[in-house]
């Protein structure tokens, strides 16, 4: 498998480099770039059961009542607005998406952080919590884009678990979005790994485009699209450390197989100065019919960007 782009911390502050990094718009690393505290995963935990928090549930396994795969969670949400938009029964549909959803939050306070887990949290911007564990870890990715491009920050998500994240379950969290990401690793065991798919993947993994917030698209695999011999295929970043900053462009798929105890902090920035360049790459030969849904909310992210949206840094 062929390996991520590394960058060294120097050549990050630079910021020539840095355009030409973004301009050619594929996976780098930057190795051990943000100093992370040892102690920030154990940390965390304690905020868990200090605060009563809403944890998204990634578990694999069944018994935990975690996701299957993402597919499994967004076709449930589209039978329930098929439902609704025929004229179904409203308290049966809410009393459904109740169950639905329930089945994948999780509040922090009762997850049993001794045994093995993997869950999400969103992370408010500006919030005590991201003052205090977040945002001095993100400031080293921050500081270097700043003097270079305008930035729209959108989301913070941290991942984090114990215990194996098996192989074969890689399919299940392989995803895309139409923006930036930049994820720092807190934790890592020896075994943990980062594949990334190219844009090209798009109709042989016979994704699906899912709008989540205005502007922002997810996209997903089909799973039975997503086969083992072609991890062969992707970028793979191994030996990942605490500190490494990986870089995704949108569009790229990627996942991550971990062990023991795993942490990182995903950022989602989009940059608007870069959208021109990127456009014609949105075309139906890449994304099917999807290539104008994916240019139309991309466009709309741009259009925020420009008139200073709130989080425009």
């Amino acid at each position: 498998m062929p390996a991520v782009k590394q960058v060294m911390p120097q050549a990050f502050q630079d910021p020539e480099i840095l355009r030409q990094l973004l301009a050619q718009a594929e996976p780098f690393v930057v190795r051990q770039a943000a100093a992370v505290p040892p102690e920030l995963y154990q940390q965390m935990l304690r905020q868990f059961q200090s605060h009563q928090l809403t944890l998204f549930n990634v578990s694999h396994s069944k018994a935990s009542g975690g996701i299957e795969n993402f597919h499994s969670l967004f076709e449930a949400i589209e039978r329930l607005r098929a439902g609704s938009a025929s004229g179904a029964d409203p308290q049966a549909l809410w009393q459904e998406y109740q169950a639905t959803v329930g089945k994948y939050l999780l509040p922090s306070q009762s997850l049993n952080t001794q045994q093995h887990f993997s869950v999400q949290l969103d992370i408010q911007a500006g919030s005590a919590l991201s003052r205090r564990l977040i945002e001095p870890i993100t400031t080293a990715y921050a500081r270097c884009l700043h003097p270079i491009t305008r930035r729209l920050y959108l989301n913070t998500v941290v991942n984090i678990s114990r215990g194996h994240s098996e192989l074969a379950y890689r399919s299940r969290n392989l995803h895309a979005h139409n923006y930036d990401t930049f994820t720092t690793f807190v934790s890592a065991g020896p075994e943990t790994a980062v594949y990334l798919f190219t844009p090209s993947f798009y109709r042989q993994f016979r994704a699906r485009a899912v709008p989540t917030q205005p502007g922002i698209l997810l996209f997903f695999p089909e799973r039975e699209a997503v086969s083992d011999p072609l991890f062969e295929q992707a970028l793979v970043h191994v030996n990942v450390q605490p500190g490494d900053i990986i870089y995704t462009p949108p569009m790229w798929f990627h996942c991550f197989h971990h062990q023991g105890e795993y942490m990182n902090i995903a950022n989602g920035e989009f940059l608007p100065d870069w959208l021109p360049a990127r456009l014609p790459a949105v075309n139906a030969e890449t994304f099917g019919a999807d290539a104008a849904l994916i240019a139309q909310h991309m466009r709309s992210l741009q259009q925020f960007a420009l008139r200073g949206g709130p989080k425009n840094l």
